[in-house]
Formats: C-alpha cells, sequence, structure tokens
C-alpha cells in the first residue's frame, strides 16, 4: 500500500502530536503555544512544480496572510509593531 505524501501542512499547535511538537520546537529553536500555527513545506530545489500545486500554495499563503491581519487588526497593531515583532522573532531564531 502506498501512502500519500503531502508536500506541505498547515495546522494548529495544538493538533500535532507531542512528538511532532518537540521536533519543530528543536527547529525552529523555542517553544510553541498552543494556539500557534505550523506551516511546513516540502519541495525540491530546482524541480518546478505544477501549476495546481502552485495555485495550492498561493490559496494557503493568502489566507494565512488574511488570518495574520485579522488577528494584528484584533490586537490593534500597527505595521511598525508587526515588523518590530517579526524582526525581534527573527533575530532570536538566528541566535
Amino acid at each position: 500500500m502506498t501512502q500519500s505524501i503531502q508536500t506541505s501542512v498547515d495546522r494548529t499547535v495544538s493538533e500535532i502530536t507531542t512528538n511532532q511538537r518537540h521536533a519543530i520546537e528543536e527547529l525552529v529553536g523555542g517553544d510553541l503555544a498552543p494556539d500557534q500555527r505550523i506551516f511546513v513545506l516540502a519541495y525540491r530545489p530546482g524541480i518546478e512544480p505544477s501549476e495546481a500545486v502552485k495555485s495550492a500554495a498561493r490559496s494557503l499563503i493568502d489566507e494565512l496572510l488574511t488570518k495574520a491581519h485579522g488577528n494584528a487588526n484584533q490586537q490593534d497593531l500597527v505595521p511598525g509593531e508587526i515588523e518590530a515583532a517579526i524582526d525581534e522573532a527573527i533575530q532570536s531564531a538566528n541566535e
């Protein structure tokens, strides 16, 4: 029996197993909150995906960005605060 391999996964941390959570925390270099979302994309460099795969990826990214903007608006965050938070997260991940 052949199992289909997913090339992308989008889950809330609370939806993944403890082992998966620990592996991802090790990859990102820190603890994850249960309400955070995980997006993983597997690809082969140099091999262009099909139009269907690219379209699905664009749709997912658009959906994630829409949710992120909605969350930012609910928390009354301004773009400068969002950029500062992103920069801080990147810096922490690189340390």
